[in-house]
């Protein structure tokens, strides 16, 4: 029979320690006989839910509880610890939200809710809240459950976070679907009016290497669906090659290290993990991790090659457009040159003939003035007429000048 620990912890996140905001994740663990379950549970962070960090510890405790009594009672009754099919887990999930109201209930009676909660909740809580009406919803949170017997195992879970299962040959997956209605900050919760028809599960008969849940602060801090798997990959290599206390103190020492250089948010991690495999299953664990990385390195390093190439010939086919747009440009800049040496020479040309006529022109002025004043002096003009003379003198020159600007013009 495989044998098994388990382990829970929380830490609260980066962002909300600098903001002086309480974990709203919990955590928890229970092992009793052969059977090990663990759960994870992550409150909602709008200011609506204002004791959702209370709602998460009840949902994780609510958990523990209805699952250890299933467990119990299928084996007073000579049932199977692990169902068939999802019916009986209906009914763990249904027992879940029973515990958890009256949880929820019992708290809001021995504290109710006080002015300085509600002072940046909205109006429609607000007033929901002040007259009795969904008090559920200041508790909201998400909840991932899972048991191991010596039977299988099963898990139960509603809202964002992730189940990982570790395989005895090195490979990981996801066996609980993914909740498409979960994007963002938006996530189905164990406060919706109808919770039951948002929980998932999962049924196996097989007993992995290791299964981890976590919550969505654990899955944001990583870029990738590898990464995620080779940090739980790696937990469970610490606790097989030295021992679960040692890979406790890892977990719970690493995990501040996750939420400061990835979400900020706050952070959990649950995981039931074999301590019975050989060495060489061990090993084999870890070489499918290299196997993997390496293969992931090798396809990053061929995309990168052929980037480079496709860069290498985007450029060459630049350069060879360049080349002959280049080819054409100087050939038109010598026609363009040949064209400006042309007008260089017409322009010379039209100045030296334009001085020519200027000159003329001056020439022909001066000779017109001349002939005029030579003809006036041998003219005799009575004195009386003297006035006369001197008026037609000038009016000779001033033809003689329109005559010259109209030959100028």
């Amino acid at each position: 029979m495989a044998e098994y620990y388990q382990f829970a912890h929380s830490v609260q996140g980066y962002n909300h320690i600098k903001a002086n905001k309480v974990c709203q994740d919990a955590s928890g663990e229970c092992h009793f006989e052969d059977v090990s379950i663990i759960a994870v549970a992550d409150g909602h962070g709008s200011d609506n839910y204002i004791r959702t960090d209370r709602g998460s510890k009840f949902a994780v405790s609510a958990a523990l509880t209805a699952i250890k009594a299933f467990v119990q009672e299928a084996r007073e009754n000579h049932l199977s610890t692990v169902p068939d099919s999802e019916t009986e887990l209906i009914q763990v999930s249904k027992n879940i939200l029973a515990r958890w109201y009256t949880q929820v209930e019992n708290d809001v009676a021995c504290e109710p809710f006080q002015p300085e909660e509600l002072a940046k909740v909205s109006e429609k809580y607000k007033q929901r809240y002040a007259f009795g009406q969904y008090n559920a919803k200041a508790y909201g949170t998400t909840l991932i459950a899972v048991c191991m017997t010596s039977e299988g195992w099963f898990g139960i879970h509603i809202g964002d976070g992730k189940c990982v299962e570790l395989l005895e040959n090195g490979t990981l997956c996801e066996p609980i679907p993914w909740d498409e209605a979960c994007e963002q900050n938006i996530t189905t919760s164990i406060c919706d009016s109808d919770a039951i028809e948002e929980f998932r599960y999962v049924i196996q008969k097989d007993f992995p290497a290791a299964i981890f849940i976590g919550s969505d602060g654990i899955d944001d801090s990583y870029s990738s669906e590898m990464e995620l798997h080779e940090l739980y990959r790696n937990i469970f290599i610490v606790f097989a090659e030295h021992s679960t206390e040692v890979g406790n103190n890892e977990v719970r020492d690493y995990l501040p290290k996750i939420t400061r250089r990835g979400s900020g948010d706050d952070v959990s991690i649950a995981g039931i993990i074999r301590t019975d495999l050989s060495e060489d299953s061990v090993a084999k664990i870890r070489l499918c991790g290299e196997e993997i990385r390496l293969k992931a390195q090798l396809e990053k390093a061929e995309r990168t090659h052929r980037s480079a190439i496709e860069k290498r010939n985007y450029i060459e086919n630049n350069m060879k457009r360049n080349r002959t747009e280049l080819q054409k440009l100087t050939e038109r800049l010598l026609d363009a040159e040949a064209g400006l040496k042309a007008s260089e020479v017409a322009l010379y040309k039209a100045q030296a003939e334009w001085k020519s006529l200027q000159a003329r022109l001056n020439a022909l002025e001066r000779d017109t003035l001349g002939n005029v004043a030579i003809q006036a002096e041998n003219v005799v003009v009575p004195d009386s007429d003297a006035k006369d003379l001197i008026s037609i003198q000038d009016a000779a020159k001033s033809e003689v000048m329109q005559e010259t600007q109209g030959i100028s013009h």
